[in-house]
């Protein structure tokens, strides 16, 4: 048998000749039947595995054809229109071409041209009428008349010239010819596999940018904010939801984003973190009281908050004069802003003890989880250990696990700056904390 690989490889659809085909037939028939069997190209044997030979290269060629009518680019015919249908732009079909034509009657009595009659040119060009006149009685030479028409057969061919359309296709009493004064125009043919193929692709790379997939995923209720991360032949969303990512927001994110998303683009719907901004500092008053000092200052505070997107740091400048906007406040001093990540979350599963973290093990603060289905908090050193390079926990040790299938939940301290700006990492984003405002002594 042969080992080249036939079907789908890395370099596409490779179809199994019928060479190979009746070779395949020939080894097995000579592995069941012996050695001597009488397999050569005029044996009757040979005739018989050369018609089902040729079934099965049929049977592979139709493969390939449905492999390849998966995809915009390679697809063909019917099946690219199938493509283009389920994109929403579908193939421009044919047009016929129009022209007023001049009928010419060949008596002086009133003469009555039906609706769809029929006159061509000498290459057999052929139009109908779309309505039907009648010529008043009179000279033929003055009494003529005018009938918008159209060619029978869509396409560019109907585009004829100025005075070509000359000839009745079948007898019509008192009528003796026509002209057209000016050329049929407005024929168009087809778009070809090539044409529409090019025209989807324009299509795709105009409508289905990332600013429209972030449009379709924000307008989705229960989301506050999305940022999209775009790799090689996928990209990621990543979702701040105004409360808690739902399994339903979720797939209402779904159902908005692949109204819109390519078809054959891959992508993944993932929660951003939210790291917590606690605020404190000492202000100077006047006219206010340090209550209503907080309260409008939480307010300032959360608006500068609210309005950043992800990954976009935090500053203390920027802190400073959100507190200086409340009427009242004089100076502000001693500013600490403290980042906690809101959570991170994983799935335990019995048998894996490692998991990967994304900050070092030293910031953790608090790890939950379930623990014989009630809530449990776990303990350092005894439930579970710290490790780095990279940074992981490990449920190895002796002490207590989640159970399997749970989620577990860690809880750290953003690394740098306790003190200062907070730098918020590229799946981050910064939701407003407490704020603590004292008055100066």
């Amino acid at each position: 048998m042969s080992e080249q690989n036939y079907g789908l490889t890395a370099f596409g659809y490779n179809v199994k000749p019928i060479d190979v085909i009746e070779e395949e037939y020939r080894e097995f028939l000579q592995q069941n039947f012996g050695q001597y069997i009488n397999v050569t190209s005029q044996s009757a044997m040979f005739k018989i595995v050369r018609v089902k030979a040729v079934q099965d290269n049929q049977q592979w060629l139709k493969a390939e054809e449905i492999f390849y009518n998966c995809f915009t680019k390679t697809a063909e015919g019917a099946a690219l229109d199938l493509k283009g249908k389920a994109l929403g732009l579908e193939r421009k079909p044919a047009f016929e071409s129009t022209v007023v034509l001049t009928i010419i009657k060949d008596t002086t009595d009133a003469v009555t041209v039906p609706l769809g009659s029929l006159f061509q040119t000498s290459e057999a060009v052929i139009f109908e009428t779309l309505e039907a006149i009648t010529i008043p009685a009179g000279d033929p030479l003055v009494e003529q008349g005018s009938a918008n028409s159209q060619a029978i057969i869509a396409g560019t061919s109907g585009n004829v010239g100025a005075g070509t359309i000359t000839l009745p296709v079948y007898t019509i009493s008192g009528v003796e010819s026509s002209t057209n004064s000016v050329a049929a125009e407005g024929g168009t043919d087809r778009e070809t596999d090539d044409e529409y193929k090019l025209r989807l692709d324009e299509y795709i790379k105009s409508v289905w940018t990332a600013a429209a997939i972030i449009s379709a995923a924000k307008n989705v209720s229960g989301v506050e904010n999305v940022k999209l991360i775009e790799y090689a032949t996928s990209y990621e969303l990543l979702v701040v939801p105004t409360n808690e990512l739902t399994p339903e927001i979720e797939s209402n994110i779904e159902d908005a984003v692949d109204d819109v998303n390519p078809v054959t683009v891959e992508y993944t719907i993932l929660e951003a973190k939210k790291i917590i901004i606690n605020t404190t500092a000492t202000v100077v008053l006047r006219a206010i009281d340090i209550s209503t000092a907080n309260s409008e200052g939480s307010v300032e505070i959360a608006a500068y908050i609210n309005s950043l997107s992800i990954d976009d740091d935090v500053f203390e400048s920027k802190i400073i004069q959100a507190i200086l906007e409340v009427n009242g406040i004089q100076n502000v001093y001693d500013v600490v802003l403290e980042g906690i990540v809101l959570v991170e979350k994983h799935t335990y599963n019995t048998g894996t003890d490692e998991y990967a973290l994304d900050y070092q093990g030293d910031d953790i603060t608090e790890v939950r989880g379930t623990l014989s289905s009630t809530p449990h908090t776990f303990i350092k050193n005894t439930d579970y250990q710290l490790l780095t390079s990279p940074s992981r926990i490990d449920w190895s040790l002796a002490g207590d696990n989640p159970d399997n299938g749970t989620e577990f939940e860690v809880d750290y301290d953003v690394p740098p700056n306790a003190i200062g700006d907070i730098i918020i990492n590229e799946d981050s984003i910064a939701t407003n904390g407490t704020v603590n405002l004292s008055e100066a002594p």
